[in-house]
């Protein structure tokens, strides 16, 4: 199934507006550690609720891979949104405004190591470049 990639981006930006008002109108609320240095608090889960909702409302041949949430949606298309509900939780916390909602739609083969991390042995979340055919990216 083919998708024109420009009717994707007001898409995306919609869900981005939704996903802003969410962080501007909330308190951060609990804390959840996702590891030494890693957050995620009740309004990085309730972003990527919303925009998962919307996204899968006006995309539906498309699927979804959130940061707090992992994959929750398989596509035929081959396209995934990949989001990033609020990137710089730490800064969110302390009420700085450097949080931004990463959001793209990616046509990629993911896989958790990237080329130079196979031959290390180190996990990494980047995709290998030889195997992304194509991203659209908004923050």
């Amino acid at each position: 199934m083919a998708v024109d990639a420009r009717r994707l981006l007001p898409i995306a930006e919609q869900a981005v507006t939704i996903a802003g008002e969410i962080v501007k109108t909330r308190l951060p609320g609990a804390v959840t550690a996702k590891g030494d240095r890693d957050m995620a608090t009740e309004v990085d889960y309730a972003v990527e609720h919303a925009a998962r909702d919307f996204l899968s409302r006006e995309t539906p041949e498309i699927g979804f891979v959130g940061e707090e949430e992992g994959a929750k949606a398989v596509a035929e298309s081959g396209l995934k949104w990949v989001l990033d509900p609020v990137d710089g939780t730490v800064d969110f916390l302390h009420g700085l405004p450097l949080a931004a909602l990463r959001a793209a739609a990616a046509r990629a083969a993911w896989g958790p190591f990237s080329r130079a991390a196979r031959h290390s042995g180190r996990p990494s979340h980047q995709p290998s470049p030889s195997r992304t055919r194509s991203m659209m990216s908004i923050t």
